[in-house]
């Protein structure tokens, strides 16, 4: 299993090579590896299934039959292979595309990765052979799989992977978010290696032409965690991720909206904070770590609730009051409340009557439709719980309607899913997403930080501490920090030296922030750092910009094209040629013109039913090679305009 696992991130980061260097489609790029297989087995008959099954074990991908379908057809149309009676059979030499250099500079750039993982594993006191820190950075990337989407019928194109231990995925959390502080190479390593998942996320959709939809008819509404996430009450990097989900939805045309009952609850959230900011026992509340760490007020926190509808508004998001329900889509809450139980903890009746309200009203919006698409799935509700995503999931499955697009999809799913249709247009979401989850993998869960709660109030009571020494545990910043650096976010680890230890240690740091004056070395690392994250994000927005001009460039030469193509043959399909005199020039191109329009019709006619063309498929391969073409040439521009600036 080690080795498949190896093989599994050698390959990922050996498709971003492929894609690097091919202009089609997301099929194109998986070209290569099925060529290697084919020649490397000499497999003649050329099956699906052995194809499959080889690619799997060579490179530790696992492709949907379909998908290998789809590419021997393509062989066969490059006269690659041959089909005879529904059978491949390979005709002449297959190119040797070199994927053994490929895979030893790949299987290079992977290792200097588990290297460094591996280093930083030990200096948290972990011991971990290459075949730990593999599984560990294979769990990590599996956090970027879809997840409760029939219609993405597996998920994700990696093996099985091993169950999600909290303290490795702390561990990998930590050393991505430093590696994103201090070494900028090694993060990019990992950015790739998880990009590349996501791209070949795209070859599990059984219907690949959705990748190319937008989301029209398709309104999102967001739970009560991403609506503060977006009002910057989660953190930063929680807010930077969201807000590129929120703007590529916009650009995909999606509907962005919160239910009626989802603004109160933010409402009162928020209110709750306001009146708990000061008070030290509800420290674990994420809103005021969060606000804490910034130094804001209740007053800061009062301005956000009375501005909340003008914050609606900026953001895009849409109020809508609760459906009618009729029998048709009434669903048995009383099943959903059991089912939600089960996986999800509420720390109120009221956030789980407020998740309740939300499907059942998706349910509503949907009108007994059953969508095979999430293009088409009218309503679904987006939220940042992955637990309340897979009970929604489960619950779905004994709705017909249901059974194919869940109602709650999280926002990492929606993210990929998005991204896939339109990756150049957001190219710094998959490194925010990946922030965003590292910081929330850095936070200790309920359990952890219960158990911790209940040890130093025994603590005091027993009069071990003093009562400023209490206080310090529960406010400090620092003791959540401490606390997870000393469990690794394991609640097993969690003894009753580790109070003691972190109380030393956050008192030691007091006294070093009282008597130490940052360093002008750091100082100017941090600029240099923040002036590079500056001009990574210009480059990115950039790239977006071109991407959406080349798209609507593409989208009306296309259809300006189309539009003289139709018309030169119904003008000279039309025409009445025999009636001409042939003395008039123009009347001869007339009859030119009308000629013309009949061979390209017959030739079509025919031709296209033998190779099963269509002229929406040739449209749109068209609109792409002109997309492509339009967004090249646009950077090509750019870079001799920086060139002569400079």
């Amino acid at each position: 299993m080690s080795q498949l696992q190896s093989s599994t991130l050698t390959s990922l980061a050996m498709l971003k090579v492929n894609l690097d260097q091919s202009n089609g489609d997301y099929l194109d790029y998986l070209v290569p590896f099925v060529v290697h297989t084919i020649r490397t087995h000499n497999i003649d008959p050329v099956t699906e299934q052995a194809v499959g099954h080889n690619l799997k074990d060579d490179f530790g991908l696992v492709i949907p039959d379909r998908v290998v379908q789809i590419i021997l057809r393509r062989l066969a149309k490059h006269n690659l292979l041959q089909r005879k009676h529904s059978v491949f059979h390979v005709c002449g030499d297959l190119p040797n595309n070199d994927m053994d250099a490929r895979r030893n500079e790949a299987s290079r750039h992977i290792q200097k990765v588990c290297d460094a993982l591996i280093k930083y594993a030990l200096e948290s006191s972990t011991t971990w052979s290459e075949e730990d820190a593999t599984r560990a950075l294979l769990s990590f990337i599996g956090e970027f799989s879809i997840e409760c989407l029939n219609a993405y019928a597996r998920g994700t194109t990696l093996l099985e992977l091993p169950p999600n231990d909290s303290k490795n995925l702390y561990l990998v959390s930590r050393f991505v978010k430093d590696a994103h502080d201090s070494n900028t190479q090694l993060f990019d390593a990992i950015i790739v290696v998880v990009k590349c998942h996501m791209l070949a996320n795209a070859l599990i959709c059984p219907d690949l032409e959705s990748v190319q939809r937008k989301f029209k008819h398709v309104t999102f509404y967001f739970d009560t965690p991403l609506v503060l996430g977006l009002l910057g009450l989660h953190g930063e990097h929680q807010k930077q991720a969201t807000d590129s989900l929120l703007r590529l939805l916009n650009n995909l045309e999606a509907k962005t909206a919160v239910f009626e009952h989802t603004a109160q609850e933010v409402y009162r959230v928020i209110e709750w904070a306001e009146n708990n900011i000061e008070k030290p026992d509800s420290y674990n509340a994420t809103i005021i770590k969060e606000m804490r760490w910034l130094h804001k007020k209740k007053s800061d926190l009062r301005l956000i609730r009375l501005k909340l509808n003008d914050h609606f508004g900026r953001l895009g998001l849409v109020r809508h009051r609760n459906p009618p329900h009729d029998r048709q889509s009434q669903i048995n809450e009383a099943d959903l409340q059991s089912t939600l139980s089960k996986t999800v903890k509420y720390s109120t009746e009221r956030a789980a009557a407020c998740d309740i309200n939300s499907i059942r009203n998706i349910y509503a919006l949907r009108k007994g439709m059953s969508p095979c698409r999430l293009e088409d799935s009218v309503a679904v509700l987006v939220t940042s719980n992955t637990a309340l995503a897979r009970a929604a999931y489960q619950f779905g499955q004994s709705w017909e309607e249901m059974r194919e697009v869940s109602s709650v999809i999280t926002d990492f799913s929606l993210a990929n899913v998005a991204w896939l249709k339109a990756p150049l247009g957001a190219p710094e979401l998959p490194e925010r997403e990946v922030l965003a989850m590292c910081y929330a993998a850095m936070e200790p869960r309920t359990e952890l930080w219960n158990k911790y709660l209940d040890e130093i109030d025994r603590l005091k009571e027993q009069g071990n501490i003093t009562a400023q020494d209490h206080e310090l545990l529960r406010v400090s910043l620092r003791a959540n920090d401490e606390l997870m650096d000393l469990t690794l976010g394991s609640e097993a680890a969690f003894d009753g030296s580790t109070v003691s230890t972190i109380l030393q240690r956050v008192k030691a740091d007091l006294v070093k922030e009282q008597a130490d004056i940052l360093d002008a070395e750091q100082q100017s690392h941090e600029q240099t750092r923040r002036e590079r994250d500056e001009l990574i994000n210009r480059n990115q927005n950039i790239q977006a910009r071109i991407f959406w001009v080349s798209r609507s460039a593409a989208k009306w030469m296309t259809r300006i094209l189309f539009a003289m193509m139709v018309t030169v043959i119904v003008v000279g399909s039309y025409w009445p040629a025999h009636q001409l005199p042939d003395s008039v020039g123009g009347n001869r191109l007339i009859w030119w013109l009308g000629f013309f329009s009949v061979l390209i019709t017959t030739i079509w006619g025919i031709f296209g039913n033998i190779f099963g063309w269509s002229l929406i498929q040739w449209k749109n391969r068209i609109h792409n090679k002109l997309e492509h073409s339009i967004y090249n040439w646009l950077l090509r521009m750019l870079n001799l305009l920086d060139g002569h600036t400079d």
